[in-house]
């Protein structure tokens, strides 16, 4: 990924959760599966198609729990992605 891309991805339905670091802006590494369940744009047993942008990276990244994912607070990174809802 970089700076400015958009893209899409298929998760796959039943598929494992990873690790994610962040709250509704995510570090580059951060699954974007992962990320999508834990804000509602998909579940675990559906997947689904998820749309994100790739922007700058950040200071810092914070944590939090929601729909059976708790997310990683994380320092500075250099490339982050967040979802289109």
């Amino acid at each position: 990924m970089n700076e400015g891309d958009t893209g899409v991805f298929d998760c796959p339905s039943n598929g494992t959760l990873q690790t994610v670091w962040g709250d509704s802006t995510y570090t580059g590494d951060s699954s974007i599966c992962t990320a999508a369940v834990y804000e509602g744009v998909i579940t675990v047993e559906d997947g689904g198609l998820v749309s994100f942008d790739v922007s700058k990276g950040q200071a810092e990244y914070g944590s939090g729990s929601a729909n059976g994912v708790t997310t990683e607070s994380y320092g500075e990174w250099n490339l982050s992605f967040t979802l289109n809802k």
